[in-house]
């Protein structure tokens, strides 16, 4: 907090949509994680929201739901929202 006590509000971080696609591709999070080589631990702050996914993680993730990354992308494009994600 700033000395004069004003609070200096964040920008908001959009969510990573893991849970979402994960239900769209009818698939557990233990599942995912042994297709996908991440943590299930790992996997579950993602899916909750609490921490955001480096390259890697994105994917294998990507790769284990074969869905192409732009899925994830808090922007969407018009080629992931023709797919049905957005």
């Amino acid at each position: 907090m700033p000395k004069n006590g004003t609070v200096v509000k964040r920008a908001a971080v959009p969510v990573f949509p893991l849970r979402r696609v994960m239900e769209r591709e009818a698939i557990t999070l233990a599942e995912l994680a042994v297709a996908s080589g991440v943590a299930y631990t790992t996997l579950a702050a993602l899916a909750r929201g609490a921490s955001r996914p480096d390259w890697g993680t994105l994917l294998a993730i990507s790769r284990a739901l074969n869905v192409p990354l732009c899925i994830f992308h808090p922007n969407p494009t018009k080629e992931s929202k023709h797919v049905g994600y957005d």
